[in-house]
Order: C-alpha cells, then structure tokens, then sequence
C-alpha cells in the first residue's frame, strides 16, 4: 500500500492505510483462519478487479460482539489502483449481512 492509499467500501467513509490495517486486524482477530481465494482476476491498465471468495470460523471478538464459534463463507468483489506497484486506492463490497446472518448475529424474517 502506498503511504496516501484510500480504501472505500469497508467502513463508514474512507480508510487511510492505518485505517486499514486496524479493519484487517479486528477481521483477523474475529476470523483467525480465515482462508481468501481469488476467483477471477480482470486488468485493466492501472486497474485491477478481483472476485473472491473466503470462509473462516468466528473465534475473536474483533467484529464488536463475542465469538460464535460457527463457520462462515463469504464472497466479495474488490477493485484497485496501482501505481509504482503499490496499491493507491481500492474500493470493495461483501456480503456482509450473509455473514451475519450465517452467524446467528442477525435474523432475517
């Protein structure tokens, strides 16, 4: 990540890089065996886009509620730019409310 990196799509508003890399750290504390797997790659110049997949067990309490202990599979989509070969910018979307859902977190009617 270069030093002025903004990331969208992952909290109210922007991240900077140490936004970041508290966001990453609160998901690896709630999901420590969270496994990411790139589905598709498409590029495009400076742009790159990215479908991924991931699945993990909630263990931690990095995400704001205790640990469930349940399984959970989640799928996303994230696109960035990169310059000089560090990513400057990078906008993301996941399903989140499955996630929650799957979690017991959330219940939908």
């Amino acid at each position: 990540m270069s030093p002025g990196c903004v990331v969208h799509g992952l909290a109210a508003g922007t991240l900077d890089k140490a936004g970041f890399k508290q966001f990453h750290a609160a998901y690896r504390n709630a999901f420590p065996d969270v496994r990411i797997t790139v589905d598709q790659t498409v590029s495009d110049g400076d742009m790159v886009a990215v479908r991924w997949s991931g699945t993990g067990t909630h263990k931690g309490d990095g995400l704001g509620f205790p640990a469930t202990n349940k399984p959970a599979h989640f799928g996303g989509m994230t696109f960035v730019r990169i310059q000089n070969g560090k990513l400057v910018e990078g906008w993301n979307v996941f399903d989140q409310l499955g996630m929650l859902t799957q979690l017991g977190v959330v219940q939908l009617s």
